[in-house]
């Protein structure tokens, strides 16, 4: 299934035509630089009319998580609001040296806070460089947003060499090493990907909005990409891909 998803068929407007598809008012083209360097618009199966059934990308379920490679918290005080298939991605945060935990001390207007400055060893023996925390008072139902959200912006501090300074530089904030949008969109298609209920940010909500602005020329849409994979991948237990 995902070889196919792989090889998913992307053409023109020009070439759907041939097959008497055309894009619906809705689409939205991925746009790649052409062998002239221009700009060429490609169109998914799924945002055409009259695409062959063939070639539409079926449903896919979601990839269960990896067997514990040791052993993790069973995370029991979130079972009134995630489900085990969350809490066992809870589990390989862990085994990444992240800790999802509630935090009583956050203020009511904090609903999660990431907290790379205390590096400590946990009851279990394991080294947490990440804490994931959450404020308790938050609805159920934000609690794996607000937690890829975190994942998210890890994930583009060490993407982006956010963690390769002295121990002794000053913290770098991972918003001067990418912009709002594209942490947005990271999160967002991560939680896509994972089948996780999960609202966009503020930004990628903006822009979801207003359909008709294009993505701004600034987007890196190879990094947007590979952080959502690369986040997928983690919350799996796949540490090297998600089509390994």
């Amino acid at each position: 299934m995902w070889d196919e998803l792989c090889r998913t068929p992307l053409r023109t407007e020009l070439e759907w035509s041939l097959y008497d598809a055309f894009p619906r008012p809705s689409a939205r083209p991925i746009i790649v630089p052409g062998s002239h360097g221009e700009d060429v618009e490609l169109f998914l199966a799924a945002d055409v009319t009259g695409a062959p059934r063939d070639e539409l990308i079926a449903p896919v379920r979601w990839r269960t998580v990896g067997e514990p490679e040791f052993q993790t918290p069973d995370f029991e005080e979130f079972a009134g609001c995630v489900g085990e298939r969350e809490r066992a991605m809870f589990g390989k945060l862990y085994e990444a040296n992240g800790l999802v935990q509630w935090n009583f001390s956050l203020p009511d207007y904090a609903p999660c806070y990431l907290d790379l400055d205390e590096p400590e060893e946990d009851d279990l023996g394991s080294g947490v460089l990440y804490h994931y925390d959450l404020n308790p008072l938050v609805p159920p139902q934000a609690v794996m947003g607000l937690l890829l959200g975190m994942v998210t912006e890890v994930t583009a501090l060490h993407l982006l060499g956010g963690f390769e300074g002295d121990e002794d530089d000053e913290e770098v904030d991972v918003r001067d090493l990418a912009s709002d949008l594209e942490l947005d969109l990271i999160a967002w298609l991560a939680a896509r990907r994972l089948r996780q209920k999960a609202r966009p940010g503020l930004a990628a909500a903006q822009w979801f909005d207003s359909p008709s602005i294009p993505a701004p020329a600034t987007l890196r849409w190879a990094l947007v990409f590979d952080a959502a994979g690369s986040v997928e991948g983690l919350m799996l237990g796949h540490r090297y891909g998600v089509n390994d």
